[in-house]
């Protein structure tokens, strides 16, 4: 119900015009506009808003992952379903080391 995939388009009810395809820069754009509208919710302390909308925003990253693993699959061969889920431990890790080296 929150999100539509087809070959090339993602769509995401109520952050832009629906019938409107996130492709490219617009979906870069449609981020942006995401993430504004959660800071002004916290700034407004509305954090239920905003929580939901840090949600959204975490869908929507999943889904281009997903999406860009799919297309950087050659023909014939198999998508890496795990690939997202092994980047964003990765960048977890990433940030955690960071994190580590600011504390010493």
């Amino acid at each position: 119900p929150y999100e539509s995939r087809e070959m090339d388009r993602l769509t995401a009810p109520g952050v832009r015009d629906e019938s409107k395809p996130f492709v490219g820069t617009n979906f870069q754009a449609a981020l942006k506009d995401l993430e504004g509208r959660m800071r002004n919710a916290a700034a407004n302390l509305e954090f239920e808003e905003a929580g939901r909308l840090r949600d959204e925003i975490k869908k929507m990253k999943l889904l281009d992952l997903e999406f860009a693993n799919d297309l950087m699959t050659g023909a014939g061969e198999e998508v890496d379903k795990s690939a997202p889920k092994r980047w964003r431990a990765e960048a977890a890790a990433e940030k955690a080391e960071a994190f580590r080296k600011s504390r010493l």
